[in-house]
């Protein structure tokens, strides 16, 4: 493979990521629309983009700058997408008509973009693009001047990253080997509820309403707000994730914050994570700072703590507090199961193809944009098989999994379907079958 990689998104993190990857030797394209590209001409002029900070790399790179998305698609097998939650559609739609066959399209951060983009490249018979997300962002950046950005803390050892759908997880790794430091998650809603601004942003900025009133852009959560107020509720939002994640059967990712959290609030110590401490943000409640996560992950905790009867109370007052102060019903208008029709059989509401299960002949092979739909029973039945390139399985109505699958039903199954409801959306609530890897 060779070394090419698009950025798409020439704010903080994509100029961020743009500079460090050329400066590690990558052959990188830098696009952004001329409505967002204001710094293109002061990166020319200056002769790259200035990277400041802990990094590991500082100085200025000269990326491949343009604002021909077609270009910058073109002839390249790796894309990462670093834009706000609010232009994932319209991104997905531009980018959709371009993509390539074989291009790994990367969401950084992911925050549930990949739902969008995948809904696009399907709609367009696109199953060959691959779409993922990280957990998190790359950097803890800032933007600091025209062509210049701060990085304050050097890439993890490890990024977790997960595909959608998930069975492509290791083709993105592998795609990304030697650029990025990948491991695979579980599926997108592991790898994007288990982001840390999903616990601190929304609850740190409902905290320091008044102060972040007062010093409006002048305001830096970790030096300004945080205390032991913000850690104590912290740790309840943690409990109140870590109860949901279990009961849909997702894992988490390292400990609780607390321990980082007080390391940062004993500003004596650990020198290296001053420009950390430092940051800026939030300026006000319409920041993408505080209505990206509200939107994202804490309106996704909630429906899932809805959907599945885990109690959020902390989470949902939260969530409806930033909503108050945002002007927005972050509940109602956010990232939710809902919005992405990702409502499991069994339970009440709409649902998309990535939710619904297609009644076939056993063994009949169904298109690539098939989801596939199974519930679980203890043990294996016997082995009538639908194939399906794609798959979600829910155990008593709780997502475990999103890949290829094979679907196993038993004869009796079998017969019971293809008599009584070919043709229909959904597999009876008394359908019994059990996943097992393609």
């Amino acid at each position: 493979m060779d070394r090419k990689v698009t950025v798409l998104g020439a704010g903080a993190s994509g100029m961020a990521t743009a500079a460090y990857l050329t400066m590690e030797g990558w052959d990188v394209t830098l696009w952004d629309t001329p409505e967002q590209a204001g710094d293109f001409e002061v990166i020319r002029r200056q002769g790259g983009i200035l990277l400041r900070g802990g990094s590991g790399r500082t100085g200025c790179a000269m990326p491949r700058l343009t604002n021909d998305l077609a270009r910058a698609l073109e002839g390249v097998e790796r894309v990462i997408l670093c834009a706000s939650a609010a232009r994932h559609r319209e991104m997905a739609e531009w980018i959709a008509p371009l993509a390539r066959p074989g291009q790994l399209i990367l969401l950084n951060p992911g925050n549930f973009g990949s739902f969008l983009l995948r809904q696009e490249l399907d709609a367009l018979g696109k199953g060959d693009v691959v779409t993922a997300e990280l957990c998190g962002c790359l950097w803890a950046c800032r933007r600091t001047a025209p062509g210049e950005v701060l990085a304050a803390t050097p890439l993890k050892k490890s990024l977790r990253v997960a595909a959608l759908p998930a069975g492509e997880t290791e083709r993105v790794i592998e795609g990304f080997r030697g650029m990025l430091p990948l491991e695979a998650g579980a599926n997108v809603l592991e790898v994007s509820l288990n982001s840390p601004n999903v616990i601190s942003h929304v609850a740190g900025a409902v905290l320091n309403a008044g102060g972040i009133e007062r010093k409006g852009e002048a305001f830096a959560f970790f030096l300004d707000g945080l205390g032991e107020s913000a850690i104590r509720c912290f740790g309840v939002l943690e409990g109140e994730r870590d109860a949901v994640m279990a009961r849909v059967g997702l894992r988490v990712y390292g400990p609780p914050s607390e321990g980082f959290m007080r390391t940062l609030l004993d500003r004596g110590s650990h020198p290296e994570l001053d420009l950390f401490r430092g940051l800026d943000g939030p300026s006000g409640f319409t920041h993408r700072y505080v209505s990206e996560d509200a939107a994202c992950g804490l309106a996704m905790l909630v429906s899932l703590g809805r959907r599945y009867g885990v109690p959020v109370p902390l989470t949902e007052a939260f969530l409806a507090i930033a909503g108050v102060l945002g002007g927005r019903d972050y509940a109602a208008q956010g990232r939710t199961l809902e919005s992405h029709r990702l409502c499991p059989p069994g339970l009440p509401g709409r649902r998309s193809r990535a939710a619904q299960a297609l009644v076939a002949p056993a063994g009949a092979k169904l298109p690539r944009t098939t989801i596939t739909i199974a519930g679980l029973v203890p043990k294996r039945t016997s082995p009538a098989v639908l194939l399906g390139r794609q798959a979600a399985v829910f155990n008593s109505g709780v997502l475990v999994r999103m890949g290829p699958m094979a679907v196993c039903c038993s004869p009796d199954q079998e017969a019971q379907t293809a008599a009584g409801v070919r043709g229909r959306a959904c597999l009876p609530k008394t359908a019994r079958c059990a996943p097992q890897a393609l």
